[in-house]
């Protein structure tokens, strides 16, 4: 390299790549630093609360500590994080899965109680239990308005037993021409 200016390129070019290498390791550093003592102060925390807990339920339980491990647990606001009680080595109550199966029990049951619903209908009325009969037993018949705010259009809404409305407007029941779209859009 024998000009002036190539040299000095390759200076500035080596002496930034050093300071964006440099300034890199220390960000991820302070980062993972910073990252780590979050955690630990989460998971402290939630240590904590559960030792708080634990006395007033094992209490509460009349000492039976399977049951208020259990019960500590449910009461934990978890945030994507695990929490395990223990004693002697022995497992008493987790978060992995226990959270979880019991939304997954409640859910089912309601969906059997649901379907068992549809089908002593179905049998009490001799009919075969199809989409229609489980909508008109769960949410009721639907009755339906009718209004007319433009000649030759109608609006309508279903409204089912159980309160909820279902409009016409939020369902794509037909699509709208051009020319309609257009106009109501101008208005």
């Amino acid at each position: 390299m024998r000009s002036l200016r190539a040299q000095l390129t390759a200076l500035y070019l080596a002496f930034f790549t050093l300071l964006f290498a440099v300034f890199s390791v220390f960000l991820y550093g302070e980062l993972a630093r910073s990252l780590a003592s979050h955690v630990d102060g989460r998971l402290a925390s939630e240590a904590d609360t559960a030792a708080v807990l634990f006395p007033d339920e094992l209490h509460e339980m009349q000492g039976d500590e399977l049951r208020a491990a259990r019960e500590v647990i449910s009461e934990l606001q978890l945030h994507g994080d695990a929490v395990t009680i223990r004693k002697d080595g022995q497992i008493l109550a987790t978060s992995q899965r226990g959270a979880l199966d019991v939304r997954v029990r409640r859910a089912t049951r309601a969906v059997q109680g649901y379907v068992q619903r549809v089908l002593h209908s179905a049998d009490s009325q001799q009919a075969r239990a199809n989409v229609t009969l489980a909508r008109e037993v769960l949410e009721g018949a639907p009755r339906v308005v009718r209004k007319s705010s433009v000649p030759g259009r109608t609006v309508s809404v279903a409204v089912s037993s159980s309160g909820g409305v279902k409009s016409r407007e939020k369902t794509v029941w037909s699509w709208p021409t051009l020319s309609e779209r257009v106009i109501e859009e101008w208005k």
